[in-house]
């Protein structure tokens, strides 16, 4: 069509052209352009307009190429006519169009159409040509952004995206009320649709405010929005908080989707790595935290997986050139910070790995017996700093033992010094019993047999309760040689005597040479007896209880018990229970009955005898009122793994034992050790402590149920009860706890006898939900998706169809004998949800149904037993023609 002007009667042609190829856009929008120019009150552009509405009913789902070139038509005309800037007022002020305010206009008029289809295409048209604009008038700003507001609560998803899309280049981050952002983070926390949420992560500008939000969708439900969120946040690591870093590795490392965990570990750090200099040692000081020994745990377990991960892709020079190390293979002590220590560690390790790496290893590390004396002099130089921080001390020499234990120790140099060490640093210093439990490591091996090693401990614990002074293990060793050799001298001098007195006696007859060997054998065995009792050190006259002392004490046992290579009392850890740990439970200051608690839990973990004494003390702790809150959680743990590992064959009582025990201890040692606890006072105490004021009380209550449910060890419906309603529960806020009691509900669908306390624990549940007072939290609880979910679980097992059976059967009965009770309301849309039993219980389950049409009022609950009686019904007449096909065969 060759025209000049275009006329109205032209519209309808050139939009049929338009849709048959995109070549001649350009020509016939030029054209269009300039008729409107001429004739601005012309109808043409009102026109375009209708046929642009036609267009636009176009299903919004359906991809149609011709409207698709309808749209870049329109974009072409529209941006043709180009913005203005007005110089003579100001430099910054800009004048659009008038025919392109028109457009804009009649775009956002449609977007607030009661059809679907103009809203989304008229919001998909305005953003296509909105992406040619450079600037806006502040009139039509302020329209756009009150139109495409609205469209973010459109009831369409695909609507709402596109007025993302449109308002995204209109967000100002640095004004903390800017609408859009706070509409955008609205839409992030609530919206139900994922492309919605993935498409706001996307688009939303940050700052300090919108980045909350961005990190909370690093936990969201779809891969793809968490996807998104982790790419947002690769490039803003030194914006972030120290804490915000933390949560975004740790959902990034530990994610359930691979692909996500590939990001995180081969793009995110890798981003994060470069905008810290390429720097290992500032990426780690930009995640520590370490206020307490478990913010400390934490940052070591995350360090070691970034590092894990970084070292995948990078250069052993790049890795080992954050190490300075002097001449003699060692860091300076006043160097050594948490950062320097922790990468040292793990690069030692990563070394270690490969023989490749040896040569660089053996440039950083030192032989072990020059790291020995470099560890020793470090705990010196430390007592003499005035910034002596206990924390940073335990976590440095936390980490030189982990280097320690990576040593070859086949040599006898190599483990007497290791040995040294270790026996030094336990016995002199004040250490916990994760750093005593690392040194305990070391010495498994250098001391492999589990006896020897008990006995040495033993004697050091025993050197620490006994002495004023500690000497020094190189020179006790050396004595103890001498000594032993010393007697080896005379064994060897006796038995010679011995040959020659014989030989005087029965070959020579010399009698008086032989009277004088006599009294020389004689006086070397009184010499041996007496070299024998010999002790290196006096006897003590009172044996230490202070708490200093008896805390160290307990530190060592702690870590020697909780060796795995232990796995029963041999005589030295019987003696270490007896002489030791009983009496440190009745001392006076309660850190030593803590800790003194914790070692007689591992002495019953390993010895059966123990465990029959410690279940009546621990229970008896569970049962106390004002029990301390750490008291109460190592009582908790310790019953859950003692029931676990023994069974509950465990609190029956044995008089004979009771007896024995009795006589065998102290008076206020009986009242902690004797005691007649039953299975049944356990699982009250337990299920009391679910709703402990203590939240961790709580959660270690909560977690020892789960487990016991698992194991089989208890089958309580009511304890199952409870566990649901706590899962069910939204005050129940801590989300770890949820998820573990989730993950223990579906592996108890997985056991045998499931099916035997199932159903009884949907009962409980309902009853107790609808009967809670109404000021109980228990009220928040959503009762209808508490019900559906129930319902599923119990479909779960292999037996899934008798549990529905069994919970059909007793809600009818429970149901006919007490019409009018309000509960019969959810147990009725219990009935509607179960699966119909497959088996002759049909006929019995129909008929009870009639009986309760003739009792039941509430019209909602006689609407549920109607449904259910149908869905009976129809399952009977399904299995009526199999069963006549059979008869005849």
């Amino acid at each position: 069509m060759d025209i000049d002007k275009v006329e109205v009667s032209n519209v309808s042609e050139i939009f049929d052209l338009i849709q048959l190829s995109s070549a001649c856009h350009l020509k016939y929008a030029l054209k269009v352009k300039k008729s409107i120019e001429t004739d601005p009150d012309d109808e043409l552009l009102p026109l375009i307009y209708k046929w642009l509405q036609y267009a636009f009913l176009v299903d919004l789902k359906e991809k149609n190429v011709y409207l698709d070139r309808i749209i870049n038509f329109t974009v072409t005309l529209a941006t043709s006519f180009k913005c203005r800037q007005d110089r003579q007022e100001s430099d910054e002020s800009v004048q659009i169009h008038p025919i392109l305010t028109n457009i804009f206009n009649f775009i956002l008029e449609l977007s607030n159409s009661t059809v679907e289809s103009h809203r989304y295409w008229s919001c998909t048209l305005f953003n296509r040509i909105f992406k040619e604009l450079e600037e806006l008038t502040e009139e039509l700003y302020e329209n756009i952004t009150e139109s495409m507001l609205k469209r973010l609560k459109d009831g369409k998803a695909a609507i709402r995206c596109q007025a993302i899309v449109a308002l995204h280049r209109l967000q100002d981050p640095t004004d903390k009320q800017d609408p859009i952002i706070s509409e955008f983070c609205e839409l992030l926390d609530s919206d139900f649709n994922a492309r919605v949420r993935q498409l706001c992560v996307e688009k939303l500008a940050l700052n300090k405010e919108s980045i909350l939000f961005v990190i909370n969708r690093t936990r969201d439900v779809d891969a793809n929005v968490r996807l998104s969120a982790f790419e947002k946040l690769k490039s803003v690591a030194k914006y972030l908080k120290v804490t915000q870093k933390r949560d975004v590795l740790q959902c990034g490392l530990y994610d359930s989707s691979e692909k996500i965990k590939k990001f995180t570990t081969t793009v995110l750090l890798q981003y994060w790595l470069e905008s810290y200099d390429d720097d290992y040692l500032k990426l780690i000081e930009s995640i520590r935290l370490d206020a307490c020994e478990e913010d400390i745990r934490i940052t070591v377990h995350l360090v070691e997986q970034i590092l894990k991960a970084l070292f995948k892709s990078a250069s052993l020079d790049s890795i080992v050139q954050h190490i300075s190390v002097n001449d003699e293979k060692i860091i300076l002590y006043e160097n050594l910070t948490w950062e320097i220590v922790l990468y040292y560690r793990i690069v030692v390790q990563f070394l270690r790995q490969s023989q490749d790496f040896e040569d660089a290893l053996n440039n950083i590390l030192p032989e072990l017996v020059h790291f020995c004396r470099y560890i020793k002099g470090y705990c010196d130089f430390m007592k003499q700093n005035e910034h002596f921080y206990e924390l940073q001390y335990e976590f440095t020499l936390q980490q030189f033992f982990l280097i320690t234990l990576t040593y070859d120790v086949s040599d006898t140099a190599s483990r007497r010094c290791l040995n040294s060490l270790a026996h030094s640093l336990l016995q002199n210093e004040d250490m916990s019993a994760d750093l005593a439990e690392l040194v305990m490591r070391n010495l498994e091996k250098v001391i492999p047999n589990v006896n020897d090693r008990s006995v040495f401990v033993c004697e050091m614990i025993s050197n620490i309760m006994y002495s004023d002074e500690l000497g020094d293990y190189e020179e006790l060793e050396r004595k103890e040689k001498e000594k032993k050799h010393a007697i080896s001298q005379l064994q060897s001098d006796i038995i010679s005597l011995q040959e020659q007195e014989n030989r005087l006696v029965h070959v020579e007859r010399n009698f008086i040479e032989a009277e004088r060997v006599k009294q020389e054998i004689e006086t070397n065995e009184a010499l041996l007896q007496d070299l024998r009792s010999v002790q290196e050190k006096p006897e003590p006259v009172e044996k230490k209880t202070d708490a200093k002392t008896m805390l160290k004490c307990l530190n060592i046992a702690e870590a020697l018990l909780r060796s795995p290579t232990i796995r029963k009392f041999n005589p030295a850890i019987a003696t270490l229970n007896n002489e030791v740990i009983n009496q440190a439970l009745v001392h006076e200051d309660d850190l030593v009955k803590l800790r003194a608690l914790k070692c007689y839990a591992l002495c019953c973990v390993i010895d059966y005898r123990t465990a029959r004494y410690g279940v009546h003390l621990f229970s008896g702790l569970m049962f106390t009122p004002d029990t301390d809150a750490e008291v109460l959680i190592i009582s908790l743990k310790v019953i859950v793994d003692l029931l676990t590992i023994y069974g509950l064959a465990l609190v029956e009582k044995n008089e004979d034992e009771e007896e024995e025990a009795s006589d065998s201890r102290r008076e206020e040692e009986k009242k902690i050790f004797l005691g007649g606890t039953s299975l049944t006072d356990l699982i009250q105490a337990l299920a009391d402590h679910l709703e402990h004021e203590d939240p961790q009380v709580q959660v270690t209550a909560t977690t020892g149920v789960c487990i016991l449910l698992q194991y089989e060890r208890i089958t309580s419906s009511s304890l199952l009860s409870r566990i649901i309603i706590k899962w069910a529960n939204p005050a129940t806020d801590n989300e770890r706890l949820k998820q573990f009691i989730g993950l223990s509900l579906n592996a108890l669908t997985r056991l045998s006898n499931c099916h035997t306390y199932f159903d009884d624990a949907v009962l409980n549940t309902i009853r107790t939900l609808v009967y809670a007072p109404r000021t109980s939290a228990l009220k928040d609880i959503d009762l209808d998706n508490t019900v559906k979910f129930m319902v599923t679980l119990c479909a779960m097992p292999r037996q899934g169809k008798q549990i529905h059976s069994n919970l059909a059967f007793k809600i009818c009965n429970q149901m006919r004998e007490k019409p009018r009770h309000k509960v019969n309301l959810y147990f009725s849309k219990v009935l509607v949800l179960l699966v119909v039993p497959e088996n002759s219980a049909r006929d019995e389950l129909l008929s009870i149904c009639d009986e309760l049409r003739d009792v039941i009022q509430d019209k909602t609950t006689l609407k549920n037993i109607n449904k259910f009686n149908t869905n009976l019904s129809k399952s009977l007449v399904k299995l009526q023609p199999v069963e006549e096909e059979g008869a005849i065969n």
